[in-house]
This record gives C-alpha cells, structure tokens and sequence, in this order.
C-alpha cells in the first residue's frame, strides 16, 4: 500500500470520481479504512469482514457500496458517538480482496476487485459533550482475538482521541469503560448488511496471504472470525503510524 495524507490508501490519494463498485462475492475480504483526523493529526481504524451466507448475482444488497454505506451508519451510530468534536472522518474505503496471488505479485500479492469510498460529512462528526481533550496519541485500545493461536491472528484497534476526564492517572474512569465498552461490542458484531445478510468481522492475515497463496486462494482462507473484543482499561499510545499487515 501507499501513503495518502499519512493513512494507508493506494496512490494516487482516491478521489470521489475515482470511487469503484462491485458485486460482493462469497470468499471476498471487505477491508474497510476509515481515515479520520483529529487536532492535525491522522486516526487511521482498519476492520475487515467476510459475507455469509448464499450470494446470487447480480445481488444489490451485497453491492460494495451499499454495504459500506451500511457501515459508515454503524461507525456513526457505535463509534463517532463516544468520540470528542475535535475528530472527524476524512473518508471510508472498503476493498474488495478477490484473490490471493502468487508470490511475487504486486501490490502485495492481492487481488483488489473495487475500491470504494465514501466521503466523510457534517454527521462523521465526534459528538461527545464539551471539555478537554488530551493529545491524539492518547488512545482507548481494543485487542481482536479469534480462537486460532498466533500472533499472525491478532488484531487491534485504537481510538483516540479521548477527553482529559476519561482517565484518571492513565487509567479509565468507569463513566469511559460504559462508553467504550459500547465501542468493544460494536466491533465485535457482524454487520448487518439486511434482513438476513450478515458479513462477520475478521482478522485478515496479510503476512500469511502474501507468502503462501495461489491465484486460486480465496482471501478468506487467510481469516479467523473475531471471537473476543477486549478492552485495555488504561490509556494505550498511538505513537506508530505505520500499517500493520500481520492482522487487520
């Protein structure tokens, strides 16, 4: 992948114009970024997710779009709530992994199907109530674990920023666990693409995909679902930028 205003998107930075559709298909990754800012800084989150279930195309529900139009609702509604004004969203990015090339392949041995984006507006919007808010490297951490041992099948997640009163001594107050622990159950569920259409969040092991697989991999060979979202009761650091391909 490659840099675009410090979050990890392809180059050239996507524009709405550039934004591509397509139908979602079972064995398909939907990697989904979404780049936000706070105080001059970038918040980078990444949660990945397979569909299940019977998929006939063409099927408009499963239509790439239309699933991260769903959730940008649930990152509006389980997310953005418990963040302060002071952060907002940039843009949301999902991409369609298809295949798992053979190594070496570019970029990363993966076949990207669509990306699609959706731009971030008025109500991508932090909307907790007025106070201080600490510096963004100051972060509420999550830990993504599935029932395959292995670092390769871990995840994690920071959110950040957070308000001064959150913590007391680098340690949440329990007004901010209630908050984020709505957070741990959101991310931790699956989305709810409609009646009867779910896709499962997943660790997704880029490391593992990119050194092993065929044309004929499908990516979700390379997941786990997510079984426990944890939640660090002190206040995590966000200091390190860069992309993490071991679990997303």
């Amino acid at each position: 992948m490659y840099t675009c205003r410090g979050a990890y998107l392809p180059s050239p930075c996507p524009q709405p114009q550039d934004a591509a559709v397509a139908q979602i298909l079972l064995g398909d990754v939907l990697r989904i970024t979404v780049l936000g800012e706070a105080m001059g800084q970038n918040i980078v989150n990444c949660l990945s997710y397979v569909p299940s279930g019977a998929i006939t195309p063409p099927d408009p529900d499963w239509q790439s779009l239309s699933v991260l139009d769903v959730f940008r609702t649930k990152w509006r509604d389980s997310m953005i709530t418990h963040l302060p004004a002071a952060y907002s969203v940039n843009l949301y990015q999902m991409e369609v992994i298809r295949a798992v090339l053979p190594k070496p392949a570019r970029p990363y041995g993966l076949e990207i199907a669509a990306i699609s984006l959706l731009m971030g507006t008025g109500d991508d919007v932090g909307s907790r109530g007025a106070g201080d808010v600490m510096p963004p490297f100051n972060a509420v951490g999550l830990r993504k674990i599935t029932n395959t041992a292995g670092r390769n099948w871990r995840g994690a997640m920071r959110f950040s920023p957070i308000m001064e009163d959150d913590q007391v001594d680098q340690e949440l107050t329990p007004i901010a666990i209630a908050f984020f622990e709505a957070v741990r159950q959101a991310v931790g569920l699956p989305l709810n693409v409609t009646a009867g259409k779910l896709a499962y969040p997943v660790v997704f092991s880029e490391t593992l995909a990119t050194g092993v697989g065929t044309a004929l991999t499908p990516p979700s060979d390379f997941t786990r679902v997510i079984d426990t979202v944890a939640l660090h009761r002190s206040v995590r650091s966000q200091v390190s930028r860069r992309k993490s391909t071991r679990g997303a």
